[in-house]
């Protein structure tokens, strides 16, 4: 155990696995350096001289060094400093590969500052520095993908159920690169490539024998390096909870970790955000403030307590999940105060700006009613709202959320989720309420976390059984069928019976009915 407190790496996992009694990580830098000195120096990581200050802690980078910021040059060589000065001392630097160094490294440079590209001497300058055996291209070839730290998982973008284990994803991800590498290179020194290509875009018909076309197109189609790989997979940030929660415990348990750290996708609050009871720790806060607006934050995962670390102290970490019961909260039994800007109320110190809608009684009880669905099956479609007497009448309070309205089809949306998708549950959602009005108009979603939300309800409900016709080819997520199975007559009845009328309920039942009878995604 001795060996293990001063770091040295636990057996029959390389150097991949660690003990230590403090670890600092930190996410997305994209070139912020003056950013990142002001919180190392704060949180004592460095010291007034910009030396390893921090004893035998374990300091871990996510990734994304690289791109949009102009000073990622100097960002590295401090990585690469601290490194040396932090195993001296007892502790570790741990920096990870993120999407934009395996971009920078296979010739995807459409996000390389102006500034990047003057500090290497331009572009031959950048080619040369990221080459095989170019200074910064070495050093990040030798990097890890995914580090373990006590019981926590440290990857840049995010960890789907199909990855086989740290070891193997962070030797083929290293294979794959230097496959790539190898050939994008020769290609580029012969003339056979533009400096304005990336290695991804290669016409296999174009490649010369002598280059192992077949290796390099292994490489180039391999998943490691694709949308659902550890550089750009952000379902466990984005992916609707309801179709990631299982997956996630799964992946928890095959990597035997609490908790799992990524980078990659900016949280909204610009703080450190957590998902799943605390089981993901969303650590990219936007450093770059001129592109990001962001704060510069770390975690500090320290005898088993987690906070969030600012440069000035201790910062906070915001539940994803549990705002939105604040919100209902607050909407619901707040103290309610009129400003310029609206309706605020007040709860547990959160203020929440609300808009009072004015609705006919039958379209009131069809949002309420739709806003008790969403609760029970844990959907999250609907913006919070509630019902309050606001000056002797009864008012409709509806969060203010600035959205983005935007059909599926419109591309304005990715999907993020490996297993189905978010409009998987929209379907269920709108079919089950009898939703057939679903449009464009009526259909958005939030900017940040990609959460949808649905509008429209006053069309919803009545006594009809037919599906919304854009159901037609419908998925049922495993999720959601336990709730579904559950629901009866006497719940519908305790949920919406001051709501809805008794056929409309059974009307809903037999909508459910057809619902359970789709073919599941597991």
């Amino acid at each position: 155990m001795l060996a293990l407190a001063c770091g040295v790496p636990q057996a029959g996992w390389g150097s991949q696995v660690w003990q230590a009694e403090k670890v600092i990580a930190v996410g997305d830098i994209h070139g912020a350096y003056s950013e990142l000195v002001e919180l190392l120096t704060g949180i004592g990581v460095l010291d007034e001289q910009l030396r390893w200050a921090a004893g035998d802690a374990h300091f871990v980078s996510v990734g994304d060094l690289l791109d949009r910021g102009a000073q990622s040059k100097r960002v590295m060589d401090l990585f690469m400093r601290m490194t040396h000065e932090a195993q001296a001392a007892g502790g570790r630097v741990h920096v990870l590969l993120g999407n934009h160094e395996a971009m920078n490294l296979t010739g995807t440079l459409r996000d390389v500052s102006n500034g990047e590209f003057a500090a290497l001497g331009g572009l031959e300058g950048h080619t040369r520095a990221f080459a095989i055996e170019g200074k910064y291209g070495r050093w990040l070839l030798s990097l890890p993908v995914m580090v373990i730290v006590n019981d926590s998982l440290f990857v840049h973008g995010g960890v789907t159920t199909t990855l086989d284990g740290l070891e193997l994803v962070n030797a083929g991800v290293r294979r794959d690169l230097i496959a790539l590498k190898e050939v994008g290179d020769a290609m580029r020194a012969e003339g056979l490539l533009t400096t304005d290509q990336n290695y991804f875009d290669i016409d296999p018909e174009e490649l010369p024998a002598h280059v192992e076309p077949e290796r390099f197109l292994a490489a180039r189609n391999s998943s490691l390096l694709g949308d659902w790989g550890p550089f750009w997979y952000r379902g466990n940030a984005l992916c609707h909870p309801l179709l990631e929660r299982g997956g996630f415990r799964q992946t928890l348990q095959r990597f035997g970790v609490q908790r799992i750290v990524v980078g990659h996708s900016p949280t909204p609050t610009r703080e450190i955000e957590s998902r799943f009871d605390g089981g993901l720790l969303l650590i990219d806060t936007g450093m770059l403030k001129s592109t990001y607006r962001g704060n510069p934050r770390a975690l500090e995962i320290n005898h088993g307590r987690v906070r969030a670390l600012t440069p000035g102290g201790v910062g906070k970490i915001v539940d994803r999940h549990a705002n939105r019961r604040l919100v209902l909260q607050g909407l619901r039994t707040g103290k309610l105060t009129r400003t310029e800007k609206g309706l605020t109320l007040t709860s547990d110190g959160k203020h929440i700006t609300a808009d009072a809608m004015r609705l006919s009684a039958r379209e009131r009880r069809r949002w309420l009613a739709a806003m008790a669905l969403d609760e029970y099956l844990g959907t999250g479609f609907v913006v919070p709202l509630a019902e309050r007497e606001v000056d002797d009448r009864k008012l409709l309070l509806m969060q203010r959320v600035r959205l983005t309205w935007q059909a599926e089809r419109s591309g304005g949306r990715v999907n993020h989720c490996e297993r189905g998708s978010d409009f998987d549950l929209v379907r269920v959602f709108d079919s089950l309420l009898g939703m057939t009005a679903r449009s464009a108009q009526n259909l958005g979603y939030q900017k940040g976390t990609d959460q949808i939300y649905l509008a429209g309800w006053e069309e919803a409900f009545g006594a009809a059984d037919r599906l919304p016709e854009y159901a037609s080819d419908p998925v049922l997520p495993a999720a959601i069928r336990p709730a579904l199975a559950r629901l009866d007559l006497d719940t519908l009845q305790d949920l919406l019976g001051d709501l809805l009328k008794p056929r409309e309920m059974r009307a809903m039942l037999k909508r459910r009915d057809r619902i359970l009878q789709w073919p599941s995604e597991q």
